[in-house]
């Protein structure tokens, strides 16, 4: 019968996900749609120093903005404004979710409230005792509603950054709360900023400032046409990828503004060394941009980890199979491996190494093959470790070192 001893394997070590890296991130969900109230913007979350797993496919979710709605006076429409969806990063260490923008109020739906979201959706016109929307803690604030139940025009969209504002004064719209300013792409800019109230007037003309002007970080401003029945609308929609909420429109109007689709950025110290999402080079960071609707996938590439490990039948070898294909020779000028760029150790049971440096060796793309120098009758109670030779003596194709110093070493 064969003796089976226990392996210990300690290059980043059998455990999955033992190494891990650290990242920025930006995370904006989409934007509410406008109705008479204008679209909350996308809630928004940002961290530096956060951990990740390497060599792990980590999901990126990006949020749509919401569909639009309508005024809901006559046969305008009983739509209230779509919320945005939710954006996010999901990984083995957990997940990480910005809440979709709230869409504006409609007089025929929930009292004309707007809708809850990662900002609140502005309320609807000649609503002013609706209850305020509520936005997400920590992601952003409340919508604003109507002054008055006669030519009260819809609220603001609340913003990222602050709260939508109420209609100011007859027939106009209320301005849509700002967002949030981030640098992490190497410019200064808003995002999740809410969408203007749309305008109530009769007058069937333009009215001078009639819509809410939208908030900073791509809120849509709301229409000022004041042309009864029909789609009459000169709002406009969220900007794409900054979360904006979409501009309300008037009464009697069938359609309002979309909102805008949400964005993630992650940036990390140093060269690229991630897949994933639009990359660029700013100021010694590496970025990574994702700005496409629905899921993507990134990988940030750490230092080559052990995968899998089998012992040979007559535990004569031990094969270890890495993440990456591994080398010897030097950061700067990789070459084949060699035994001596790995040491072997033993514990318990009965037998024992005789030499400390593998027998052999073979290279099989990213598996290798190592001879054990095994001395006596193994009794099954054995523990072996492999290890590099020193910190500088294995390395991934880009030069990264495989280090002696590990945190999970016991199997």
């Amino acid at each position: 019968m064969r003796n089976v001893w226990c392996i210990l394997i300690c290059l980043f070590c059998v455990n999955a996900f033992s190494q891990s890296t650290s990242i920025d991130y930006l995370i904006v969900a989409g934007g509410g749609g406008g109705a008479s109230g204008g679209g909350g913007g996308g809630g928004v979350l940002q961290a530096t120093n956060y951990s990740i797993p390497v060599n792990s496919n980590i999901t990126i979710t990006v949020g749509a903005g919401g569909s639009s709605g309508s005024g809901g006076s006559g046969s305008s429409g009983a739509n209230i404004g779509g919320n945005g969806g939710n954006s996010s990063i999901s990984s083995a260490y957990g997940n990480i979710t910005a809440i979709g923008g709230g869409g504006g109020g409609n007089s025929a739906v929930n009292g004309g409230k707007g809708a809850d979201g990662g900002s609140g959706g502005g309320g609807s016109y000649d609503k002013p005792s609706v209850a305020y929307s509520s936005g997400t803690a920590g992601q952003g604030n409340r919508g604003g509603r109507s002054d008055r139940a006669g030519y009260g025009a819809g609220g603001g969209g609340g913003g990222a950054g602050a709260v939508g504002s109420n209609a100011p004064t007859t027939h106009l719209g209320g301005p849509g709360g700002d967002g949030i300013q981030s640098s992490i792409s190497g410019n200064a800019t808003y995002y999740g900023g809410g969408g203007g109230g749309g305008v109530n007037h009769n007058c069937s003309c333009s009215v001078n400032n009639g819509g809410g002007q939208g908030g900073q970080g791509g809120g849509g401003n709301g229409s000022s046409l004041g042309y009864g029945n029909g789609n009459y609308n000169n709002g406009t929609a969220g900007t794409p990828n900054t979360g904006g909420g979409g501009g309300g429109t008037d009464p009697e109007s069938t359609n309002a503004n979309a909102g805008g689709s949400g964005i993630i950025i992650i940036r990390y110290l140093g060269t690229p060394k991630a897949t994933g999402g639009d990359i660029s080079e700013v100021g010694g960071y590496t970025i990574h941009t994702f700005t496409s609707i629905g899921n993507t996938i990134f990988n940030y590439r750490g230092n080559p980890e052990i995968q899998r490990t089998q012992i040979s039948v007559d535990n004569s070898t031990v094969s270890v199979t890495f993440s990456d294909d591994v080398y010897g020779g030097s950061a700067s000028a990789t070459s084949t491996l060699e035994v001596a760029d790995f040491a072997l150790t033993m514990s318990g049971g009965s037998a024992s190494l005789s030499s400390a440096t593998p027998s052999s060796i073979s290279v099989s793309g990213t598996t290798i093959g190592l001879g054990i120098p095994i001395s006596g009758t193994p009794d099954g109670n054995e523990l072996l470790t492999i290890l590099p030779a020193s910190n500088n003596s294995i390395f991934s194709v880009s030069g990264d070192t495989v280090s002696t110093t590990q945190s999970s070493n016991t199997t």
